[in-house]
């Protein structure tokens, strides 16, 4: 949160598609400069179905909220709800390359928790550590600098339909 950054966020649900776009200020606060919101015509259950009908309906949406602000956006924060996000709860478990814990060590277990995860027809969002055990101690939050021989991670896989995906960034 930078002084004078926009934050643009558009929520797309099966009865509105809601834009608001805010500015942050000196003392880290939001403030509402836009906002547009459209019917959600040809989307069902988060689903696309008519991909004109809902580009016309994102347009309107995020349209207004720029004709209130007088700027055009470049990037976007989306909100996309229904049965084809899916959050999985895996572990990884990796050998720490050195002494010491480094920001390596935690990727690739990071990775190693991905494993397990099926990825047909499916995109991988995000990768959230819930939390880290390192040679059985378990709790640990960030166990980067701390010294051991196994680091093991449970993280939350965010993962989206490969199609539904691709058919929102259209």
């Amino acid at each position: 949160m930078v002084s004078g950054e926009q934050l643009v966020a558009i929520d797309i649900g099966s009865s509105k598609i809601k834009a608001v776009i805010g500015e942050w200020d000196d003392q880290k606060k939001l403030h509402i400069l836009g906002v547009g919101v459209s019917e959600s015509r040809g989307i069902r259950k988060g689903n696309i179905l008519d991909m004109d009908e809902f580009k016309n309906n994102l347009d309107t949406a995020l349209g207004d909220a720029e004709r209130m602000t007088g700027d055009q956006v470049s990037h976007i924060c989306l909100g996309l709800s229904g049965i084809h996000i899916d959050i999985t709860r895996k572990s990884g478990i990796v050998a720490v390359a050195g002494m010491d814990v480094t920001e390596d060590d935690v990727n690739r277990a990071l990775d190693m928790s991905q494993s397990g995860v099926d990825l047909m027809n499916r995109t991988i969002l995000k990768v959230i550590p819930e939390s880290f055990a390192l040679d059985l101690e378990n709790g640990i939050k960030n166990p980067v600098g701390m010294s051991g021989k196994k680091l093991e991670v449970r993280s939350h896989i965010i993962s989206i339909g490969a199609n539904t995906l691709s058919n929102v960034k259209k």
